[in-house]
């Protein structure tokens, strides 16, 4: 036994990585306790990344490890998870929510070394959700230190937009954050609302910054709420307003929705230079199922059959200049599974929460401990679509949803009775793909209305050739 206390440093630093990994943390600390040549090989393993819950009482994990103050240089990364009970603090104006949140403001100030910084905010499915309040979320931003060159924010649709109750105002989230793009390295930004005024930090020079920017991933879809429609600013940066129902702009001559805007204008930043370092460049974005003929591709034969359009992830990436759309639709029951067809047309199955992951082509982790960072794979790739894909490791493929779920879909019997795949995924060249995705008819199938129960039925009637 005497013999453990000499293990090599190398081998020391393996076992400390494995047990920081998992929930084994109070043996984590106990080896640390075994002699002095232990506690310093493991102590920065302890400390590299920290992942903290917001909460009002005083002995949560923020207001003590707020009290700190040693250490703390060894903290490289730093994940902040703001629960619903902080938030309505706010709600109510307990001056406890106001003192939790100037921690969190001020406990990255005292960490020399951090470079990595996530606020999320935790949101449980069917339960009330409170509001973010924006100015206290800007002074996090501006307040986040010169070392910082990674961040996450993922604040879902629920942030208190400081100026929608009382008129317009110059502060605004993409304020806030536009000036980090001249700094950052990394950027995952999910916001409340989004608009153009993000980029406003490269208008109005004569000489156009540079950005060090490597990955930017764009987020302006809903998780988790029920709520899929998006939310934009009445008023941004350039004093641009926008609708709150449909999310247009509502200016002559701007038709395109606002994450294709979006994306648009980021890729055009791209071509004049702006983004010379940047392998990863992505704005996500849900689009609802419209039945309106002309949100189709063009010369789509339009099904009318009840059920036959989607709603879809629209993922638009301006690096590599193209869209790519994921057909997806809850399939309902007890389950709450959603399906998603993947660009092979292969269909997956999940929770709203593993769908929403495994979407994103540029993710940011989060190990058993909450602590969340830039996948490393990514940081190794020149691109990003055909690197990573679809990370399809927490889903279930048809064959496990039908075992396990009794899952079953009229798409399928229509796609046997046809012989072909009737919706399809896609990707395209260019952004201009917003259009939606409905079930397609091939060439010789025609739809009719059944007498007996009037649906809508199929059936195949000749090419004519």
């Amino acid at each position: 036994m005497a013999r453990i206390y000499d293990l090599p440093t190398e081998t020391l630093l393996d076992i400390f990585d494995y047990l920081a990994l998992s929930t084994f943390r109070y043996e984590y600390i106990a080896a640390l306790l075994v002699c002095r040549q232990w506690y310093h090989a493991g102590l920065p393993n302890l400390y590299q990344h920290i992942a903290l819950v917001s909460r009002l009482g005083d002995t949560s994990q923020l207001p003590t490890f707020y009290k700190k103050n040693n250490d703390l240089d060894l903290v490289k990364s730093m994940t902040y998870h703001v629960t619903q009970s902080h938030l309505m603090g706010f709600a109510i104006k307990l001056p406890k929510a106001s003192h939790r949140l100037t921690q969190m403001i001020s406990l990255p100030l005292r960490m020399p070394n951090l470079t990595s910084l996530s606020i999320i905010h935790v949101v449980h499915a069917g339960s009330k959700t409170y509001a973010f309040p924006g100015a206290e979320l800007f002074g996090v931003l501006k307040l986040l230190p010169l070392s910082v060159t990674s961040l996450e924010i993922d604040i879902l649709d629920r942030y208190m937009d400081p100026h929608m109750d009382n008129g317009p105002s110059e502060e605004h989230i993409c304020t806030a954050v536009s000036p980090l793009l001249l700094r950052l390295r990394h950027l995952r930004l999910r916001p409340a609302r989004c608009c153009p005024g993000l980029f406003a930090a490269f208008d109005g020079c004569s000489t156009r910054p540079i950005s060090p920017l490597q990955t930017l991933t764009l987020r302006t879809d809903s998780r988790l709420t029920g709520h899929r429609r998006p939310y934009y600013p009445r008023v941004c940066a350039r004093n641009t307003t926008y609708s709150q129902t449909d999310g247009q702009v509502n200016t002559p001559g701007a038709e395109l929705p606002i994450p294709q805007n979006l994306a648009r204008e980021a890729h055009h930043l791209w071509q004049d230079g702006a983004f010379p370092h940047l392998r990863a460049g992505y704005v996500i974005g849900h689009q609802p199922t419209n039945n309106d003929a002309n949100s189709l591709p063009p010369a789509t034969p339009l099904l009318f059959t009840a059920g036959t359009t989607y709603d879809a992830y629209k993922i638009w990436d301006f690096v590599s200049n193209r869209t790519q759309t994921l057909p997806n639709r809850a399939r309902g029951g007890s389950s709450e599974l959603v399906m998603i067809r993947a660009l092979n047309n292969v269909d997956y199955f999940g929770s709203e929460e593993s769908i929403d992951k495994a979407i994103e082509p540029c993710p940011w982790k989060q190990n058993t401990l909450g602590c969340r960072q830039l996948s490393e794979p990514l940081l190794a790739l020149d691109s990003g679509f055909e690197s990573l894909g679809m990370d399809t490791s927490g889903l279930m493929n048809r064959d496990t949803a039908v075992a396990r779920h009794d899952v079953k879909c009229a798409l399928w019997n229509r796609e046997r009775q046809v012989g072909a795949f009737m919706m399809q995924a896609r990707r395209v060249e260019g952004l201009n793909d917003d259009f939606s995705v409905s079930e397609v008819l091939p060439r010789g199938w025609a739809e009719y209305q059944d007498r007996d129960d009037s649906k809508w039925r199929i059936h195949y009637v000749g090419t004519g050739d």
